[in-house]
């Protein structure tokens, strides 16, 4: 089965390309979250870097419409995208959503082991 690599999603009227971060960047990902890390600012600053270094935005030129990096080695490579809470807060939630959903929900529908207890 081919793994959905990107999404294309529009927030406030503009066109992003969401992208899966690599399984080894995921998990380690995961476990932050899990083990309740993801509030402590460094770990959380990597997290967000790591989903928004696979997002772009759509754009335009010449007539040809293409995806554009939105951030890169900790840099915004479009500048204007980086004062927009409102954006950069709604493409985290679809790449948090877009990468971890499909694993969350396949490991909830996975019976849980029991162990026999000998009385």
């Amino acid at each position: 089965m081919a793994i959905e690599r990107f999404k294309d999603i529009t927030i406030n009227g503009r066109d992003f390309q969401v992208g899966l971060v690599t399984a080894h960047v995921g998990n380690w990902i995961v476990l932050q979250l899990a083990g309740g890390k993801a509030s402590d600012f460094d770990t959380f600053t990597k997290i967000q870097n790591f989903l928004m270094s696979v997002c772009s935005a759509y754009v335009e030129k010449n007539g040809e419409r293409f995806a554009l990096k939105l951030f890169s080695d900790g840099k915004w490579c479009v500048p204007d995208i980086e004062y927009d809470l409102d954006t950069v807060n709604a493409l985290y939630k679809e790449a948090l959503a877009f990468n971890f959903d499909p694993f969350f929900e396949k490991l909830m529908k996975e019976p849980t082991a029991t162990s026999e207890t000998q009385t």
